[in-house]
């Protein structure tokens, strides 16, 4: 037995007095209570008649609205460029199994995600598409060569298609019987359904599956109970059943996904089929839990909402605590802040005052250096000038000593000359006078 999550021992015991528990695949009330589900406020049950596990029954809205919030925000990365290339790998194995008709074929994907597996059929088929995902849904449209159907509108394509794709659909779908049937009237006569879904055998089913959170799987399909719901749909017949990628029972011990392979066995972590649509006509089942049964899950989620909504205040609470501790401590800082910012303010109106006291001493000094250079370069002036006025006066006295001593040995030559003359010391012998007239 898996561990129970919630304890709704109020609603259990309430339903055991209002409501049998009936599968949700052959409505059987042969069934037994694995827990608590991971991700909604039921129960999941395996079924001794079918060997289906599956959920109890939801709302519809209920269902909706957490495919549209936690189920998408559980997957921010559903068009990254990584995981389209996984989607693209699973689209062409699958489409190597089944081929097309080639051009003019028409090809409809119910749940086509982001189309991937449209994009890889050949030229010239007719592309169609269903998605109840909104975001994907509009990405699609924009897609040149895709139709865009509403599942209201697939009836008015009845006996319309040449191929039907159900690639990981059917474990979310509320009834898989009822979209069996829908996408059986869709097909033409000899029309293909392809329909691909997780794998859940022991030991991945128990250890894994029914523990992971944020998956939305109604349904654990496994090779037998696949083969007995489609059994009682004889509008299809199976024309081949296998599986893809790697052991299930590989995966649970965190082997990675590795490829996407169609396999000889049915151990892979992928169930993969092929239906062909008989001349049988098809059994529309019509499921509908009865008053009991309705009221009971809806007080389930009324419970599961009050149990949320009070862990949500407790969680509020302690977020106001801490809030509080947490404002009462940046009160603190800011306090302490905003006494540094004022000292740092003082410290800085000292120094602009030191700054603008010197500035005031360096336009002064400024100042007398200029004042300065400006004496220096009078200075200069005069003495240049008083330099120049010296070596005139200099030049003048030499030409005055020069003028004065030609006077002055002039004057005192000559008169020498003559009183030599008159010494008798000086006079020469006649004879010296005549040789010297010779």
């Amino acid at each position: 037995m898996i561990e129970v999550r919630k304890p709704y021992h109020f609603v259990d015991d309430f339903s055991r007095s209002l409501a049998m528990l009936s599968c949700m695949i052959c409505s059987g009330s042969d069934v037994e209570i694995l827990g608590n589900h991971p991700d909604f406020p039921t129960r999941i049950m395996r079924c001794s008649g079918c060997d289906s596990v599956s959920s109890e029954w939801l709302p519809g809205q209920f269902l909706n609205e957490f495919y549209a919030d936690q189920y998408r925000l559980a997957r921010p990365n559903h068009l990254d460029t990584s995981y389209l290339a996984l989607l693209g790998g699973r689209a062409a194995e699958q489409l190597r199994l089944v081929g097309t008709d080639g051009p003019g074929a028409r090809v409809l994907d119910i749940g086509a995600g982001p189309g991937v597996l449209l994009d890889s059929l050949v030229h010239g088929v007719e592309r169609f598409a269903i998605e109840l995902d909104a975001e994907l849904s509009r990405r699609l449209e924009l897609v040149e060569g895709v139709e865009v159907l509403t599942w209201e509108e697939l009836p008015e394509r009845t006996g319309y298609f040449d191929l039907v794709v159900l690639s990981h659909v059917l474990e979310h779908a509320a009834h898989p019987g009822e979209m069996l049937a829908s996408a059986a009237l869709a097909l033409k006569p000899g029309g293909t359904l392809l329909i691909e879904v997780p794998n859940e055998i022991e030991p991945l089913l128990s250890t894994r599956s029914l523990h992971r959170r944020n998956d939305g799987h109604l349904h654990f399909f496994c090779a037998s109970s696949f083969e007995n719901m489609v059994s009682k749909q004889p509008a299809l017949s199976i024309a081949t059943i296998t599986s893809a990628g790697i052991a299930a029972a590989d995966f649970s011990t965190g082997t990675p996904l590795g490829t996407f392979e169609t396999r000889d066995d049915l151990d892979g972590l992928w169930l993969r089929a092929v239906l062909v649509r008989t001349s049988a006509d098809v059994v529309e089942p019509n499921f509908e839990p009865d008053f009991e049964t309705r009221l009971l899950q809806t007080l389930r989620i009324a419970t599961d909402a009050q149990q949320r909504a009070t862990a949500l205040a407790s969680k509020v609470a302690d977020a106001d605590d801490a809030a509080m501790a947490r404002l009462a401590s940046l009160a603190a800082d800011v306090a302490d802040a905003r006494e540094e910012a004022e000292s740092q303010q003082r410290l800085l109106k000292t120094e602009r005052i030191e700054v603008a006291r010197a500035a005031e001493l360096t336009a002064r000094l400024n100042q007398q250096l200029k004042d300065s250079r400006q004496q220096t370069a009078t200075a200069e002036r005069h003495l240049a000038n008083t330099s120049g006025r010296i070596l005139r006066i200099e030049r003048e006295n030499e030409e005055l000593r020069a003028s004065a001593s030609f006077r002055l040995g002039h004057r005192i030559v000559k008169p020498l000359a003559q009183v030599r003359k008159m010494l008798p010391w000086t006079r020469r012998p006649p004879s010296e006078q005549r040789s010297s007239g010779r």
